[in-house]
């Protein structure tokens, strides 16, 4: 009996490495389809895709949230517009909103203690706190920000995006600290529907692609029959 081996076809190892990259890139793709649906279905009458109202309370004079690019990382025609809206918990304190160029904000708030939002959830806010011993003129008096709204009860900035690097900041009015306030975010988009389900199905067709390869390389190869040497 003639004993046969299976080889693999050419091409199969670099044919598996590649399926495998090409689902690596579908998870991809998959979680940014899945995210715009998401956004989609929580997306108000009047555009904005919001994360509902979040009590902040911090020791310092100032709440800033996370600096965001536009242009680069973040196109103008995903995100039209940024709506904040800030009420202060103390009737005492006047509340603040503004929207800066971060170097400008970093350059006011130098040496000014405060707290720069990093996460929020069911389980609180989390902070990078920065301690500083200057106080800062009344944020309202500077010319630099983009856009502001101050006083008391709800206080709302709604800001047409621009290029560039921007933060939000939150304070008391008078600069003070402690601040205490409810904070609502919000983001105008296009509707994402359309969108979400096309990067899906291109997910899904690269994952599909992927898996093909992977397959085709996992597969034995064709039969091949080795002599045996004849017994002497």
């Amino acid at each position: 009996m003639t004993p046969t081996t299976h080889t693999k076809p050419k091409g199969a190892v670099a044919g598996m490495i590649g399926g495998t990259v090409l689902m690596l890139v579908a998870v991809a793709v998959l979680a940014v389809g899945a995210g715009a649906l998401w956004a989609d279905s929580h997306r108000g009458r009047d555009g904005y895709v919001s994360t509902g109202r979040q009590q902040f309370d911090t020791a310092g004079r100032a709440l800033t949230l996370p600096s965001f690019q536009i242009g680069d990382v973040t196109p103008d025609w995903l995100i039209r517009r940024v709506r904040l809206s800030a009420t202060s918990v103390s009737p005492r304190h006047p509340v603040f909103v503004g929207i800066g160029r971060t170097r400008e904000v970093n350059r006011y708030l130098a040496d000014v203690s405060r707290s720069e939002l990093r996460d929020f959830g069911w389980d609180g806010a989390t902070y990078a706190n920065q301690t500083g011993g200057r106080t800062p003129a009344p944020p309202a008096k500077q010319q630099f920000w983009a856009a502001t709204a101050n006083g008391r009860g709800t206080q709302t900035v709604s800001w047409k995006l621009k290029h560039g690097d921007w933060e939000i900041v939150v304070m008391n009015a008078d600069g003070t600290a402690g601040v205490d306030a409810a904070v609502e975010m919000g983001v105008h988009t296009p509707p994402l529907l359309g969108l979400g389900l096309a990067v899906v199905a291109l997910g899904l067709m690269i994952g599909v692609g992927g898996f093909a390869l992977v397959y085709r390389g996992t597969r034995p190869g064709a039969p091949v029959a080795t002599s045996v040497p004849a017994a002497a």
